[in-house]
């Protein structure tokens, strides 16, 4: 029998934020549901639930509602986790541009 040995020291580097993406692949995957009857069931084209499932484009608020219906999972989630991944992804983007180069922060401001 192999055994695997755990290194406490190994560091996985998880993402701060998922995706509304995330959430629908692994429902998808948990109920066998392809991309092809996943968008039928929901009314949009396969090829915008490819790109919403790769996050090429997030989705809106329609088609949220439209899972929540098909689906019962909360519209309001799924908006919510792409909105904290988008915030997420700019944030390490800025973070590559120092903050002064581009934005002038007034005085005032703490955060």
């Amino acid at each position: 029998m192999y055994q695997v040995k755990i290194d406490r020291n190994n560091k996985i580097d998880l993402p701060k934020y998922t995706s509304a993406a995330d959430s629908l692949k692994e429902m998808m995957d948990h109920f066998s549901i392809n991309q092809t009857d996943f968008s039928t069931h929901i009314g949009i084209s396969q090829k915008h639930l490819s790109e919403i499932l790769r996050r090429k484009v997030f989705m809106s608020a329609d088609v949220a509602n439209r899972i929540e219906e098909a689906t019962g999972m909360q519209a309001m989630m799924l908006l919510q986790l792409d909105a904290k991944y988008q915030l997420e992804k700019s944030r390490k983007k800025r973070q590559e541009q120092p903050l002064n180069k581009v934005v002038q922060r007034y005085d005032w401001a703490k955060a």
